[in-house]
């Protein structure tokens, strides 16, 4: 949901407060003679109170739906980028992997770090692996990317994201779709290590950068904060 919806909503909850304080305060401002605008103090005041049910029966359930949703998806983002790092680190020769190394290389600066020194020498021989290797890292990252597809699709259209967040989300969720039908050794690999490059080092599209991108927008951040 974008942040057309959110600010429609805003803004007729408020003309209708501002509505119902103007119909009080004309009430009281025909004092002594009340009964003429006793009509306009009862519409003010029914007002009011339905703002205050709709606060309390609607808008803090769906604010806690929506936070308990963010959560949610953010959990299942770093399940993927876990399963991703974990695969690309047995791609390139490592035999066994510890938590504390793949949780150190979810930043995308120690995953640059560790991937491209050397003239990117583990990187390159990480996706050769993916490639053209067993086929077992290449189809767990693929998994890992599809079901991270669906949750945030499904997230997508049950919370509120301001409109840049919303519409470069919809993109990710096109993107993985894509991967989903990539085919190792086609030119279609060149795309499926650009998506690899976006969500695990920090590409974007003036460069790269420090934070994630990607767990910005599920925040409902700017990239460019």
């Amino acid at each position: 949901m974008t942040g057309i919806g959110r600010y429609l909503r805003r803004s007729i909850l408020l003309l209708v407060a501002g509505i119902s304080l103007l119909l009080i305060a004309l009430y009281w401002a025909a004092a002594p003679d009340w009964s003429w605008f006793s009509f306009a103090y009862d519409i003010g005041v029914g007002g009011l109170i339905s703002l205050f049910f709709y606060w309390l029966l609607v808008h803090i359930p769906f604010s806690r739906r929506v936070s308990a949703l963010r959560r949610h998806i953010l959990l299942r983002y770093h399940d993927m980028k876990r399963e991703c790092v974990i695969q690309l680190l047995f791609a390139s020769g490592m035999p066994s992997v510890n938590s504390d190394l793949w949780s150190e290389l979810e930043a995308p600066a120690a995953f640059r770090e560790h991937f491209y020194a050397n003239q990117r020498e583990l990187w390159y021989k990480a996706l050769n692996e993916l490639d053209y290797g067993e086929s077992f890292c290449f189809e767990a990252i693929i998994r890992a990317m599809e079901r991270f597809r669906l949750e945030l699709d499904f997230v997508l259209d049950k919370t509120e994201l301001d409109d840049e967040s919303f519409l470069r989300l919809r993109g990710l969720v096109l993107r993985l779709h894509d991967m989903s039908k990539v085919q190792r050794g086609t030119e279609d690999m060149k795309s499926f290590f650009g998506t690899l490059q976006t969500i695990l080092g920090g590409w974007t599209g003036d460069g790269t950068v420090d934070y994630d991108p990607i767990e910005r927008l599920l925040k409902g951040k700017s990239i460019a904060a």
